[in-house]
């Protein structure tokens, strides 16, 4: 998968610059309306450096499963830094995802209405990825 990847500095950047100024206050507001309840599982597709999953997977507490899922190696790396607990996996949005039952998703075609409201980064409970 080398298809548009960015240097480890580049997803570094991305982490202490964008999140904090833009994704994470978006992420807590998109976890929050999605209502997603502690033994929920959910799958983020292009989870970039997962502010989404990680938010996720605070709110849940251990309780639940919650994968991530990235085109880029230097966004999972910091990632990982980041968080454990998330299951990090390298893996293209367009490709089909095998083995992983979920609740909840991001990026979804057909979702609820709250999904097609917030965006397309709400992961949300019957949502059907693909």
């Amino acid at each position: 998968m080398d298809t548009f990847q960015l240097s480890l500095q580049a997803a570094e950047g991305y982490e202490s610059r964008f999140v904090p100024a833009i994704f994470r206050e978006w992420a807590g507001y998109l976890v929050e309306v999605a209502d997603i309840a502690p033994g929920t599982s959910v799958l983020d597709v292009a989870c970039g450096t997962g502010i989404v999953a990680r938010t996720v997977a605070d709110r849940m507490a251990g309780r639940g499963r919650v994968v991530g899922v990235d085109l880029n190696e230097g966004m999972l790396t910091v990632a990982r830094r980041l968080r454990d607990g998330v299951d990090w996996r390298q893996g293209d949005a367009a490709a089909p995802f095998y083995g992983v039952s979920r609740d909840g998703g991001v990026r979804g075609r057909r979702v609820s209405s709250a999904c097609r409201r917030h965006g397309d980064r709400v992961p949300c409970r019957g949502s059907v990825l693909g």
